[in-house]
C-alpha cells in the first residue's frame, strides 16, 4: 500500500476516524514504514499511557466494552493476532522508537468478537456494513424525506450533509440498507442510487449513472 492501513476507508469513515470517534481521543500518532515517514502525519509519541490499535481491526460497541475493562500491560488477540493493548507510557515511547512487540511482557486474551480486515478485499465485502455502523457513529442530523423532489423507495433514511446538490430524476432505493450523501456531494440528474452507499464529501455521481 502507497498509504497506512488505517487511514483506508471502510463504509463512510476511514478506519482512523473510526477509533479517534469511538474512544473520543484527543490525539494519537501511528507507526509508519520508512518509505510513508513524511508523508503522512505521526506526531511525537508523549510519555503518557497509550492504547495501541491494530489498524486492521475494527471498532463497534462490544470491543469498546472490552478496551475498557484492560489494565496497564493487558490486551486483546482476535484470530490470534495482537488488535488492541494498553502500555504505560514508558513503555510506549520505547515501543515507539523500536517497534519489538515480543520483548513485551503483555497479558493477552482472546477477544470473541469483532471484526479484523485479512485482505484489502474484505473492505469491498464490509462496505455495506460498515456504512450502517458509520452513521449510528456519527449520527447525521439531516434526512431527506418522500416529499422531496425526487423518488425514494425503501424503507432505509437517506442522509445528507451540508451543501449537497440533487438534481431532478434521481432514484434513490434504500430497501436494502442507508443512504448517504456527505458534505458538497453532487448527484446529477438521472442518477440511480441502491443503498447501503456513501457519496463522500466532494464526490459526483453523474447524469444516468
Amino acid at each position: 500500500l502507497t498509504r497506512p492501513t488505517d487511514y483506508l476507508r471502510a463504509g463512510i469513515l476511514r478506519i482512523f476516524e473510526k477509533w479517534t470517534i469511538s474512544l473520543k481521543a484527543e490525539s494519537f500518532t501511528r507507526v509508519l514504514r520508512s518509505e510513508l515517514k513524511g508523508v503522512y502525519p505521526a506526531p511525537d509519541m508523549e510519555k503518557q499511557p497509550c492504547l495501541w490499535i491494530n489498524s486492521r481491526y475494527l471498532p463497534d460497541s462490544d470491543v469498546l466494552k472490552d478496551i475498557n475493562s484492560l489494565n496497564l500491560g493487558e490486551g486483546l488477540k482476535f484470530q490470534k493476532e495482537p488488535v488492541v493493548f494498553l502500555l504505560d507510557g514508558e513503555k510506549s515511547k520505547r515501543l515507539y522508537e523500536n517497534f519489538d512487540l515480543d520483548s513485551q511482557e503483555i497479558q493477552f486474551k482472546e477477544a470473541t468478537h469483532g471484526t479484523f480486515i485479512n485482505h484489502i478485499t474484505d473492505i469491498l465485502h464490509l462496505n455495506g456494513e460498515q456504512i450502517d455502523n458509520d452513521i449510528q457513529l456519527i449520527q447525521p442530523e439531516v434526512i431527506l424525506d418522500h416529499r422531496s423532489p425526487i423518488t425514494i423507495e425503501g424503507n432505509h433514511p437517506v442522509f445528507t450533509g451540508k451543501n449537497v446538490k440533487i438534481e431532478p430524476g434521481c432514484i434513490f432505493l434504500t430497501n436494502d440498507g442507508p443512504i448517504f450523501l456527505d458534505d458538497d456531494a453532487h448527484v446529477m440528474a438521472g442518477a440511480i442510487l441502491r443503498g447501503p452507499i456513501a457519496l463522500c464529501e466532494h464526490s459526483t455521481i453523474k447524469m444516468g449513472a
